[in-house]
């Protein structure tokens, strides 16, 4: 399905938030 996937990475530093489109 096509949609917007939000992944939140935790690391050291803080939350790392990347935003990926799929097809």
């Amino acid at each position: 399905d096509a949609g917007i996937y939000i992944i939140e990475i935790k690391t050291g530093e803080g939350t790392l938030t990347k935003k990926m489109i799929k097809w």
